[in-house]
């Protein structure tokens, strides 16, 4: 059985990278938004015309993201698996975002 504390010696850097990729995707989806692309996430399609998708993106989302590391010690295996999924949709988000900038879709 590994130590939590060793466990959670990744979780600060996923979590800062999930805040890097959220405000990224943030300002990469208002771009592609503004050459005509639309918005495939059905929750952020959802937010966008309204006054509260800046504050859902750039607040709730760190927010979230101080709350899992607020209890990371009461649910470990928790919130590194959720830190990982979230790390790893991102990843893939950035990496849809950079095959679209080199193809010259956005």
């Amino acid at each position: 059985m590994r130590h939590p504390i060793r466990q959670n010696k990744k979780l600060p850097a996923l979590l800062i990278a999930v805040g890097v990729f959220n405000f990224a995707d943030y300002f990469i989806t208002k771009y592609a938004l503004s050459q005509g692309h639309v918005e495939i996430n059905p929750v952020v399609n959802l937010l966008l015309p309204t006054p509260y998708h800046p504050y859902f993106k750039l607040i709730a989302v760190p927010g979230l993201l101080l709350f899992i590391w607020a209890v990371h010690r009461r649910i470990s295996k928790k919130a590194i698996l959720f830190a990982w999924l979230m790390f790893l949709s991102y990843s893939a988000l950035m990496l849809y975002f950079a095959i679209g900038f080199l193809l010259g879709y956005l």
